[in-house]
C-alpha cells in the first residue's frame, strides 16, 4: 500500500513553502514556483497546477512580487487552513496513517511514498517490465532455434551466448 500521489504532493508542497519561509539563512526570501519545484524535485507544471488548487481551497495565498525575480511573478504564503492541514498531514505521516483527510486515520502497511522513494519504485516497475519483455523475447528466439533444423549444436550454443550477452547489455543500460 502506498500514499496517494496527490496527497503526498500536497504534503511536500506545504512543507516546502513552510521550510523556505522559515529558513533563517534566506531572510526575506519568499517561496515562488521555481524554488518550490526545485526544493521538492517535481516539475513546474505539476506544482503550478497544485498551487492553483491549493489557492482555491484556501491552503495558501498567492501574492504578486513588486519586482519579480527569476521570471516568477507570484510568491506563496501559508494561510491558517494550510498550517492546520500541514500539521494534520505530518502527524499522520509520522504515525504511518493514510494522508487522506476525508477518511479516518488508519495505519497503512507496506511501502510509503516519500519523495524519491516513489520515483525509485516507478523505476523498479519499469525494469521489471523490461525484464519480462526480454524473457518473452528469449522464449521466442529459443523456439525459433529449436524448430529450425539448419543450425548445428555449436551454432545454437553460440547463438545462445550472444543472446545472453544481449540481455546483459540491456540490463546494464537499464540500471544506468
Amino acid at each position: 500500500m502506498s500514499y496517494h500521489v496527490h496527497n503526498a504532493l500536497k504534503l511536500k508542497i506545504l512543507l516546502a513553502i513552510e521550510s523556505i519561509t522559515n529558513d533563517p539563512a534566506e531572510v526575506g526570501m519568499f517561496p515562488d514556483l521555481h524554488t518550490i519545484s526545485k526544493e521538492i524535485g517535481v516539475s513546474k507544471d505539476k506544482v503550478s497546477s497544485a498551487l492553483r488548487w491549493y489557492s482555491k481551497f484556501g491552503y495558501i495565498n498567492k501574492k504578486k512580487y513588486n519586482e519579480p525575480t527569476n521570471k516568477c511573478q507570484y510568491y506563496y504564503q501559508l494561510l491558517d487552513v494550510g498550517i492546520s492541514t500541514l500539521s494534520k498531514l505530518t502527524i499522520r505521516l509520522e504515525n504511518h496513517q493514510t494522508l487522506n483527510l476525508r477518511k479516518d486515520p488508519t495505519v497503512l502497511e507496506g511501502e510509503y511514498v516519500k519523495g524519491k522513494e516513489f520515483d525509485e519504485e516507478r523505476e523498479r516497475k519499469k525494469k521489471n517490465k523490461v525484464t519480462e519483455v526480454l524473457n518473452k523475447h528469449n522464449e521466442v528466439v529459443l523456439n525459433l532455434i529449436s524448430t529450425r533444423s539448419g543450425l548445428t549444436p555449436e551454432e545454437k550454443e553460440e547463438f545462445n551466448k550472444l543472446n545472453q550477452e544481449f540481455a546483459q547489455m540491456v540490463q546494464q543500460t537499464i540500471s544506468i
